[in-house]
Parts: C-alpha cells; structure tokens; sequence
C-alpha cells in the first residue's frame, strides 16, 4: 500500500505499524515526533495504530544545535530543537513572505 512520508510517496506492508515504518527508516523512538494525518501521534500508541493506504506521515526529529543561555539541553548537553514538518515551514515561509 502507498503512504506519504515527509511528502514522499512509499509502500508499505499492509499489517505496517508507526513503529514497524520508524524501525525500517532506522529511526530510533524516543527521538522522534510523528504525525498523521495533522494529528500528532502519541509514542505510546507507535506499536497499535496501524498505517493505512493514503496516510501522509510527518516524522519530525529532535536535534542538537547551536546554544543560547538558558535553552533546553538533551544528551552531550546540546540544546533540543524540533524539525518542522515540511508543510509547516512552507506555510510560515508563505506567512513570512519568503519563498519556500
């Protein structure tokens, strides 16, 4: 069956869970925020809710960047930041004036 992931199509077994996908793109759990249809997925629920043809998944990853004073540290002390899925920052780039 055919999903969308972070606006790429791709085929998946039909019995496929967001864990099963998270696991075939070797991303690992705890470092990630999933979306499903614009609904923000709890991890606990990554191992039951089943994927379904049509679905359009967002995957956001949490990653270490530059610090400021004062931010939200993660592991080896780098401050935690999330991707934005990519039909987020093309609707603020559109807000913002700015060409996505």
């Amino acid at each position: 069956m055919n999903i969308q992931v972070n606006g790429d199509s791709r085929e998946v077994c039909e019995d496929m869970t967001v864990r099963g996908l998270l696991r075939d793109l070797e991303l690992h759990v705890a470092q990630v925020a999933v979306e499903i249809n614009r609904e923000i997925l709890e991890q606990r629920d990554f191992d039951t809710r089943p994927l379904r043809a049509g679905d359009r998944v967002e995957i956001m990853s949490f990653i270490g960047g530059g610090a400021r004073r004062g931010s939200e540290r993660g592991l080896a002390g780098n401050p935690l930041r999330a991707v934005a899925p990519r039909h987020r920052r093309r609707d603020a780039a559109r807000r913002d004036g700015v060409p996505a």
